[in-house]
């Protein structure tokens, strides 16, 4: 009847064929198939259970219900954490944390993290600092992943920035929020500017006494980059491997994610397996 087709148009149902005559029975038994469809994006439906119980009218025959039941549900994932912290990071190291993204719904959820954004002067800007590994999955109800979020500056400076998290068919804006600052490994000299007390060729030399001071709170390792040769041979080593370098990690394709190397250390097992 039309108003029974109105209610199920209502609830997102429909049925075809709306009606079967003469079906044969006894002895040549047939069947008949009806596809029943449910249209989430119709106007009317709304998130959550839906419960239709549809009456199958048989000519001089017993009512047969047969209910249809729906869940309609928006794709979407758990976060761990949504704001990170970082510290203090130097320039040309690398700090990472961890967090968990995990799927709470009935159905899969495809996400992605888009390119970082660092708040400067009232507007967000592309910011390359921060990588998040891997940066795109899906997750099937109930699963769970780990995510690395790699803080890696290549310049000295505080930063606010957020890293935009988006869920397919899910229309809600989400970002990570994160707070880090980096510093470079500095020296002072005193004084900062030498004056050389003149003499006369072919006489006693002219010297003076430079102080260097450690302004930072790491061990930082001076060498000449004319006249060390040590520093020369590995800069010749690094420039020849290639095996080293993972642009995936980190974004770069010029940088080598490796181990920190202390001061006065030889240069990273990787580095001198490669090499060899």
């Amino acid at each position: 009847p039309k108003p029974l087709k109105a209610v199920m148009a209502q609830a997102g149902f429909t049925v075809e064929p709306d009606k079967v005559q003469r079906l044969p029975g006894a002895p040549d038994f047939e069947t008949a198939e009806f596809a029943v469809a449910f249209n989430s994006a119709r106007q009317g439906v709304s998130l959550g259970p839906v419960d239709l119980c549809v009456p199958l009218q048989t000519r001089s025959g017993p009512p047969v219900k047969i209910y249809l039941r729906a869940n309609v549900t928006i794709p979407d994932v758990d976060v761990s954490s949504d704001s990170l912290k970082f510290g203090s990071v130097f320039v040309g190291h690398m700090r990472s944390i961890y967090i968990q993204l995990s799927n709470p719904k009935e159905i899969p959820a495809t996400w992605s993290f888009g390119q970082a954004l660092q708040g400067e002067g009232g507007s967000w800007k592309p910011c390359d600092e921060f990588t998040t590994i891997p940066s795109r999955g899906t997750l099937n109800p109930g699963e769970s992943c780990n995510v690395q979020v790699v803080f890696h500056p290549r310049n000295a400076k505080n930063f606010s920035a957020k890293i935009p998290l988006k869920v397919s068919q899910n229309a809600a804006k989400r970002n990570i929020r994160i707070n880090a600052s980096s510093d470079a490994l500095r020296i002072r000299f005193d004084p900062p500017v030498l004056e050389m007390r003149p003499i006369l060729p072919f006489v006693e030399e002219s010297d003076c006494t430079v102080t260097m001071h450690n302004v930072t709170n790491a061990r930082i390792e001076v060498y000449s980059v004319d006249f060390d040769d040590q520093y020369l041979q590995e800069e010749e080593i690094l420039g020849r491997v290639e095996g080293i370098y993972s642009p995936q990690m980190i974004g770069y394709s010029d940088v080598a994610l490796l181990p920190l190397r202390q001061p006065e250390a030889p240069l990273q097992d990787a580095v001198l397996r490669e090499w060899e």
